[in-house]
């Protein structure tokens, strides 16, 4: 499915676009107002563009049943979860700078050591660089998360790593808020992390 820009797909049932099977869904208008924008049973793909706004009462985006890869660059809210992915798949979230969530953004792998199956949030490199907060807060449930080579990107807030969870840093990572770090902290350049807030171990 692709709505393109300036296309309205609007549900008031359990999900505006459902799907049984491994599906992909490319977005670049509105997806609005049922209990669930999207709701992928099966797994899938979804790629919300810069212009796209996805939008549920509950969840924005939901997939479960096999692994589910979300990318956004615009907007996906939900009055619970903005992203549910399902539990035991290597799931990703890609976040592109200037992306918008409202709503917790679940990976859906509990973050322990030696987990068997892990979520990975990933950092896009872009023309401008991003800023995240609530790392483990409003970010759960990713044992992974990786900044893309190129990538620019800021830590701001407050923000944890699990014990388990691991921080891949291919890019420039900037801790202006707090990052208290259970787990562990990786980088391919250095120096590419810079901690003009506070880091605790």
């Amino acid at each position: 499915l692709d709505n393109a820009l300036g296309g309205i797909i609007a549900g008031n049932g359990a999900a505006a676009v459902t799907s049984t099977g491994a599906a992909s869904v490319t977005n670049s208008g509105l997806i609005d107002a049922a209990t669930l924008g999207i709701d992928l049973t099966g797994g899938g793909l979804v790629t919300n563009g810069v212009h796209g706004t996805i939008t549920g009462t509950s969840d924005g985006v939901r997939i479960a049943g096999a692994a589910g890869t979300v990318s956004n660059a615009g907007s996906i809210g939900g009055g619970s979860y903005a992203v549910l992915l399902g539990s035991g798949f290597a799931n990703r979230v890609v976040v592109t700078a200037g992306a918008v969530f409202t709503g917790t953004v679940s990976g859906g792998n509990i973050v322990t050591p030696g987990a068997a199956v892990v979520s990975t949030l990933e950092l896009a490199s872009a023309q401008s660089g991003g800023t995240l907060h609530g790392l483990g807060v409003q970010f759960v449930d990713f044992g992974g998360i990786t900044i893309d080579a190129g990538a620019a990107w800021t830590l701001s807030g407050t923000n944890t790593v699990l014990a388990g969870g691991s921080v891949a840093n291919s890019g420039t990572l900037t801790i202006s808020g707090s990052l208290t770090n259970a787990g562990s902290i990786g980088s391919d350049i250095t120096p590419n992390i810079q901690y003009n807030g506070r880091i605790e171990e």
